[in-house]
């Protein structure tokens, strides 16, 4: 289909192009009118590359309408499927009021444990009757994921786009590109072997859920390649503090590497996590092992060559490396640290040792003055007389230590046990000259 189809436009006599809604890489949303019934609905129409052939397209419309058969709140509500005069597949959806969790997270934040856990939960169930279904989505991201009616209290995150992703991959099966999608989130086992269970849904469902309440991908790269090594070595950035408790028991096992070891399909992490007590989850300060990467090149669904066993081996390489330089920088960076903490201290020791060294005082002792006689008092009484104490016994000197620690600032220490108010302040006043 070449260009959009002009307002006005009648498809199957049924739906009437009334405007655009959005666009992406490999569809145009409109708004529509079905005229027999007098409803508004979305019609997304898929824009394809000339390898997929009838008999994709003709798969790709069995998907849709079995996907069709989930009836679930949280499911964008497939209501018809067909395909325009040039081949060009449609889907009629359910029209809604909301945006995508990508932008959500980008102008509101990461979001709070509860509102967070609440909106998957349902999102989880919605995907849970997918795979009873016998529906796999593969390309869950959080741009596939719509909040609906936010900050109301009937605010929902339903899944879109059931069955795309399958049309997507016969498309790369066909050109032998390998792997389309979103190189954020493809599953390990994807990677290696193609392979597609409904684990693959729980990998990526996963890694939305660590984004949604840190804000932050969990899988960042430069290059596609570099987030494909991520996956498959299993060197995912998770902050300590959403790991730990029980949350972090069910975020292990749902990125588990081994999609056998994971859980197995939506319910399972539903029920995982419907067990937590959100009230619970204080996650505080987030830490990150790697740096917020400007460009991402994760973050947009592009198409790779195969994933052979040379090329993972080369990105291993490429790590090492990587690895290796960053050691070297570091160790750069703790040398020079220590050099500048050995250089500090052998210039406070120098300045040390030009000080002028404690010096003695040596402070006379005087005798306190004789107190004034007083006149006698009127003849009384005498008690009896009490045995006369013996004399104190004062030093004739005391050496005072003092210390000049900087110009004009004078230290002086001593012992003055024994001596009274009088002789303390003589002491100090004789330590001052």
């Amino acid at each position: 289909m070449g260009g959009d189809l002009p307002a006005g436009t009648l498809i199957d006599e049924r739906y009437q192009i009334q405007d655009v809604l959005g666009r992406g890489g490999y569809a145009v949303v409109y708004r529509a009118l079905q005229v027999n019934i007098e409803r508004f609905v979305a019609l997304k129409v898929l824009s394809l590359g000339p390898a997929v052939d009838g008999d994709d397209i003709e798969r790709f419309l069995r998907a849709a309408r079995l996907a069709a058969r989930i009836q679930h709140p949280n499911a964008v509500t497939i209501y018809d499927v067909g395909r325009l005069g040039d081949g060009a597949p449609y889907i009629v959806m359910e029209p809604f009021i909301g945006r995508n969790l990508k932008r959500e997270l980008r102008h509101g934040g990461p979001l709070a444990p509860e509102r967070c856990i609440r909106l998957f939960l349902g999102c989880l169930d919605a995907l849970a009757k997918a795979h009873e279904a016998g529906v796999i989505h593969r390309d869950l991201k959080p741009g596939n994921l719509i909040v609906t009616d936010p900050g109301t209290s009937s605010e929902a995150l339903k899944v879109i786009d059931f069955g795309i992703a399958r049309l997507r991959d016969e498309q790369t099966s066909m050109t032998g590109s390998g792997l389309l999608g979103t190189p954020s989130y493809l599953a390990p086992e994807y990677i290696r072997e193609h392979l597609v269970t409904p684990a693959l849904d729980v990998y990526q469902m996963g890694l939305i859920l660590v984004e949604a309440l840190t804000g932050r991908q969990v899988v960042r790269g430069e290059t596609p390649y570099k987030c494909i090594w991520q996956h498959v070595s299993g060197e995912l950035d998770l902050p300590p503090q959403v790991m730990e408790g029980e949350l972090g028991v069910v975020l292990r096992r749902a990125l588990e590497r081994d999609h056998q070891r994971r859980f197995p399909h939506a319910a399972a992490l539903r029920d995982a996590l419907a067990q937590l007590n959100p009230s619970q989850i204080q996650l505080g300060e987030l830490t990150f092992s790697s740096p917020e990467v400007t460009q991402v090149s994760g973050s947009n669904e592009v198409s790779l060559a195969p994933v052979t066993p040379d090329l993972l081996e080369e990105l291993r390489e490429e790590r090492a490396a990587h690895v290796a330089t960053s050691r070297r920088r570091l160790l750069g960076v703790v040398g020079a640290a220590a050099l500048l903490l050995l250089a500090s201290t052998l210039g406070v020791a120098a300045w040390l040792a030009r000080q002028e060294p404690p010096r003695l005082v040596a402070v006379q002792l005087e005798a306190p003055p004789e107190p004034a006689p007083t006149p006698a008092p009127a003849p009384t009484p005498e008690p009896t007389p009490e045995a006369p104490s013996a004399p104190v016994s004062l030093p004739a000197s005391l050496v005072v230590e003092v210390r000049e620690r900087c110009p004009g600032t004078v230290e002086f220490s001593c012992d003055p046990e024994g001596l009274d108010c009088w002789w303390t302040a003589r002491l100090r006043a004789a330590a001052r000259r």
